[in-house]
């Protein structure tokens, strides 16, 4: 299953219907998964969340359009299928291998999620790219801990 890192706003649900007892979760945590983490601080409005999932899964998650895939897909050229496994990869790979039209629609959706692109170049690695996100959202959390 791909894994694939989603920055989404964070959802009160309710944790069992009638109960009247809400809980905080990123709202890709409402859709069914095979795995997702994240690190939610309790004013956050937006989390970054890794999550393992069928192609199918993650066509449902992507169908709402508060959902967001950072890097659009291209983990799962990766072909890794647990988050260790896709951290080394996000470390292998720069912003400077893919190109100008992903590296461009990469910084937009980075932009209109309110995280600077400052100091980001090509040479800066997909990690870098998603440590930032998570700084943004849980500045205590590590990338390596989500989930």
């Amino acid at each position: 299953m791909p894994a694939r890192y989603y920055i989404c706003p964070v959802v009160n649900v309710e944790i069992a219907p009638g109960s009247g007892e809400f809980a905080r979760v990123p709202k890709v945590m409402t859709f069914p998964t095979a795995r997702t983490g994240a690190a939610v601080a309790d004013s956050a409005t937006w989390a970054l969340v890794a999550v393992e999932a069928s192609a199918a899964q993650h066509a449902v998650i992507e169908a709402d359009p508060q959902c967001v895939d950072v890097f659009e897909r291209l983990s799962d050229l990766a072909g890794e299928t647990n988050r260790a496994g896709l951290v080394a990869w996000l470390k292998s790979r720069t912003i400077g291998s893919v190109s100008a039209a992903v590296r461009t629609r990469i910084r937009n959706r980075l932009t209109a999620a309110g995280i600077s692109i400052t100091g980001l170049t090509n040479a800066s690695t997909f990690y870098e790219v998603v440590r930032r996100v998570l700084a943004f959202h849980e500045p205590a959390a590590m990338l390596e801990n989500l989930g």
